[in-house]
């Protein structure tokens, strides 16, 4: 699977869009468990100084969504910061079944009224 970033929107820390400047983007990967809770399933590597990122993986259909087609998971990109706190850029929640139908998503930043963040495409 490749998941690559397009137009990645730097939100500052007044919750401003920032256009101008560059982020560290890295994606978790999560499913949705029966107890309505994610769990983390994987994290991609750090790609530094860019809004357009591409993360590589390898992940069974067993380990994404427990071989449940419609299972929610849940892609969650942050800017890495040094410090260990890292900025939430925002967010997709998606099942395997709607990516197989169409896999680009608009990346919705949830302290921003759920305006787009950017674009998702998972391939």
């Amino acid at each position: 699977m490749t998941l690559a970033g397009s137009d990645l929107v730097k939100v500052g820390s007044k919750l401003k869009r920032s256009f101008g400047g560059k982020s560290d983007p890295f994606v978790v990967v999560s499913r949705k468990n029966p107890s309505g809770e994610y769990m983390s399933v994987w994290r991609s590597e750090v790609c530094y100084s860019t809004l357009h990122p591409t993360w590589s993986c390898r992940l069974p259909l067993q380990r994404v969504c427990n071989a449940d087609l419609d299972r929610p998971i849940m892609f969650e990109i942050f800017d890495w910061e040094k410090s260990g706190s890292h900025k939430d850029m925002g967010k997709v929640q998606t099942t395997v079944r709607r990516i197989l139908d169409l896999p680009s998503f608009n990346i919705k930043h949830t302290k921003c009224n759920d305006s787009s963040a950017g674009t998702l495409k998972i391939q």
